[in-house]
């Protein structure tokens, strides 16, 4: 009886050790997709990214400021941004620049602040200025 009971703990052990080495190797091949993704992005200025998003939506032309700035680092990241001005905008057209900014395949952008106003003359026409920003890996491979 007693070895029952230990066998059926030593299963239960086994099985426990199974789940988390299988859950240890979900998570670690998550972290690399995620360190190949963000390893990428450096061949690419945020500005640069940004631009052609722009472009993309038929807005680069509408764009006044494309200004890089820093947010925040750690030991792991920093945090870069794009202060981004843009005047005489749709809002339909500033809705497709969101979704394509938020949606972008190659980066992790996001957009920190957003501040929209209609122009005096033209209700139809607004002036957005916005902080989109991306975080940039350190490190090794190693660590």
């Amino acid at each position: 009886g007693q070895l029952e009971k230990k066998y059926q703990q030593t299963q239960k052990t086994k099985q426990n050790y199974r789940s988390t080495i299988s859950q240890y190797q979900t998570k670690k091949n998550e972290l690399n997709s995620i360190k190949d993704k963000l390893s990428t992005q450096k061949n690419e200025s945020l500005t640069t990214i940004v631009e052609s998003i722009a472009n993309e939506v038929n807005i680069g032309d509408q764009i006044d400021r494309l200004k890089p700035m820093t947010l925040g680092t750690t030991d792991y990241y920093d945090e870069t941004g794009v202060d981004a001005v843009l005047s005489k905008v749709s809002l339909e057209n500033i809705v497709h620049f969101l979704y394509r900014i938020e949606n972008y395949d190659k980066a992790p952008l996001h957009v920190k602040k957003i501040q929209i106003k209609p122009r005096y003359g033209k209700r139809d026409e607004l002036s957005v200025s916005m902080q989109i920003a991306t975080i940039e890996i350190k490190g090794d491979e190693g660590e």
